[in-house]
């Protein structure tokens, strides 16, 4: 089968495909369909905000430390303060606009066939790395502290057979009903695997073997 039968057509990229159109992601397999789609707990947010909160405060500071040490020449002031206020600002601009745009981009996708973790760094940059369901042995969930219980906020890890660390989603909300629904979705997807080997298996011993054929030849 070749590559294009096994992928839909992505058509528009990523962020439309997902925003737009919930049931249907780029690089989408032609059997897969979305089961849910897990974002991180706006927890991760909280130093992004701080370090926003202390540049503004440094902006003031700068700004009176300017006015205590410059001559008093007010115009000159003026313009000095409009230059550093305006590189403080577009420097806490860029950093809370990049970090924003890092939280609400960066999924966990799960299918029915797979676990897809999609990062982006930047708007112009952009990974994703799939997991098969049946590649996963071991699924574990972690919310320990009071802050992770109260917030409603925890990890989730999965291993292979070998004990190998394949995902380490962290910070990730409602951990609990989340993986429930992975635990389900893999659970299926190992069952309906099962299935397909079985019925192979059947399929290969209904077969006549190579002596019955020589055999039937032979007469």
């Amino acid at each position: 089968m070749s590559l294009k039968a096994d992928f839909k057509d992505p058509g528009k990229d990523v962020l439309g495909e997902l925003f737009e159109k919930k049931d249907c992601f780029q690089g989408q397999r032609k059997t897969e369909h979305i089961e849910t789609i897990i974002i991180r707990h706006k927890i991760v947010l909280l130093p992004t905000v701080l370090i926003v909160i202390f540049g503004l405060f440094s902006v003031l500071g700068v700004n009176a430390l300017i006015r205590e040490f410059i001559p008093t020449d007010a115009n000159l002031i003026k313009k000095i303060s409009i230059t550093v206020d305006f590189l403080f600002v577009s420097i806490i601009a860029h950093f809370l606009f990049i970090n924003l745009m890092n939280f609400y981009l960066k999924l966990v996708i799960i299918t029915n066939l797979r676990i897809i973790d999609v990062k982006f760094t930047t708007i112009f940059s952009r990974s994703m790395d799939a997991l098969d369901l049946h590649n996963i042995q071991d699924i574990n969930m972690k919310r320990t502290g009071f802050w992770r219980w109260a917030l409603n906020f925890g990890r989730i890890v999965m291993h292979n057979a070998s004990g190998n660390e394949l995902f380490d989603f962290k910070y990730l909300k409602n951990p609990l009903k989340n993986y429930n629904i992975i635990n389900h979705v893999h659970y299926k997807a190992m069952h309906s695997r099962v299935a397909i080997q079985k019925s192979i298996q059947r399929h290969q011993g209904n077969q006549p073997k190579q002596t019955d054929w020589e055999d039937i030849s032979e007469e």
